[in-house]
Parts: structure tokens; sequence; C-alpha cells
């Protein structure tokens, strides 16, 4: 089948950019959720899921969340980000399987959280990144 709009394949990397800069900034959110206003429930989340040393992890899964975000913004190392947090997320959807209150948004945003940190590993970094596709 033709495609409808063949004009828009064109703005493939911008459209990347795009996805990759929204991604960068929920993870910022997350790192700072971690990090500052939730971090007391974050360390009693992970001590209810059984992690060892809550409160280290809590703060250690915050800086890496921070880095990761930071570096997402702009687009360096964004396949090897993308592996991390893809990691990450898929680690929050079996949590959320589990019914945890801490998190707070439903199933379906955790798994399309998955998707695109999944998927991001195969775009790249999109247009206006350190990253150079070769």
């Amino acid at each position: 089948m033709l495609n409808p709009f063949p004009a828009l394949l064109a703005y493939q990397f911008v459209i990347i950019t795009f996805l990759r800069i929204v991604l960068a900034f929920l993870f910022l959110k997350l790192a700072y959720e971690n990090l500052f206003q939730n971090h007391p429930r974050a360390v009693e989340f992970y001590r209810l899921a059984k992690f060892p040393y809550p409160s280290y992890f809590a703060s250690a899964l915050g800086i890496i969340e921070l880095v990761g975000g930071l570096l997402l913004l702009v687009g360096a190392f964004v396949q090897y980000t993308s592996i991390v947090f893809s990691i990450i997320t898929f680690g929050l959807l079996i949590l959320k399987d589990r019914e945890h209150p801490y998190l707070k948004n439903d199933f379906t945003f955790y798994i399309l959280f998955f998707a695109l940190t999944f998927a991001m590993i195969f775009f790249g970094a999109g247009a206006f990144a350190f990253d150079i596709p070769l």
C-alpha cells in the first residue's frame, strides 16, 4: 500500500528527537521524585519491594535517572542510556504488576514507557544530538 503522506517521512529524525526529549523529561521527573520530592516514600517502596539497602537504592536510581535524563536531553550516548532505561522501566512494569501503591500511574503508562525506551535503542538519537548516526 502506498504511503498517504510521503512528504512527512522527511521529518523522521525530528520526531525521534521529540520522543527523545519527552523521554528525557519523564526520567528527569522520576529523578526529582526519587531524590527530593518523595524520597521517604521511595525508600519505603523499595523496602516493601524487598530491595537491599532501600535508601541507597532509591538515591542511586535517582542519580542514574538524573544523569541519564540529562544525557538523553542533549542526545549523548542515547542507545546506551536507552538500554539502562529499558531495564529500569521493565522493572517498574513488573513492580506495577504487583500493585504497589507508590507507582501512581496505571499499567498502560508503564507499558508505553518501556516500549518508548526500548524503541530508542533502535531509533538512535535523532536530529540535534551529539550522537551521530553512521
